[in-house]
């Protein structure tokens, strides 16, 4: 690069050249990070009750999950009702009845309260083939975010003893177990303290 301590014009146009490049290469790497990063950041919009039929096939889905060798789910489930507190549910609470788009697709969806100091999650359901990944963490962020930023203190949510996936991740969380529901006693209880640290 140097000819007697000099750097020459070709040398310097050569050692361009190669900072251009790796520049560029650079620049493409970070883009394809961006890239992938973006197609793994869930989007929130508010269920169109249009959709219902998706919904209630979660609701039902969700149902198996957490009674896998029972039926004891449909002694008090019923689409048609669903569908009509849903509508309500929509209307009273936009930024709680929620589907969760990846990609232009449905992969999931929220049902919550807010409003008050103390709320409860309904449904928080994501399809199968998307557990295990950062999308449950995301969920929970904008549930968490959202309920504090609408003045709840205190958060529960129901749960089956034998969905033992859901269960790991609630306490990952900081869910704390307040052992068998009072209306529902096949289920337990568990509550979220909301702080400035969930």
């Amino acid at each position: 690069m140097y000819s007697n301590g000099v750097v020459t014009h070709t040398q310097q146009e050569k050692y361009n050249e190669v900072l251009m490049d790796t520049v560029s290469q650079n620049t493409v790497t970070l883009r394809r990070s961006q890239i992938l990063l973006e197609r793994r950041m869930l989007t929130f919009k508010t269920i169109h009750i249009k959709s219902r039929k998706i919904c209630a096939q979660f609701r039902e889905d969700a149902f198996i999950c957490s009674f896998p060798n029972s039926n004891v789910w449909k002694n008090y489930w019923n689409a048609e009702k669903y569908y009509a507190w849903l509508e309500s549910h929509i209307k009273n609470y936009p930024l709680g009845a929620i589907h969760i788009w990846l990609n232009q697709k449905i992969i999931g969806q929220l049902e919550f309260n807010y409003g008050q100091p103390l709320s409860h999650i309904n449904l928080f359901y994501l399809r199968p083939k998307y557990r295990g990944q950062d999308y449950s963490r995301q969920m929970h962020a904008y549930t968490i975010n959202t309920l504090r930023k609408q003045g709840t203190q205190t958060a529960t949510l129901r749960a089956a003893p034998g969905n033992e996936r859901a269960i790991g991740f609630y306490r990952k969380h900081g869910w704390q177990d307040l052992g068998k529901d009072a209306e529902h006693g096949e289920v337990n209880r568990y509550k979220l303290e909301l702080t400035e640290e969930n």
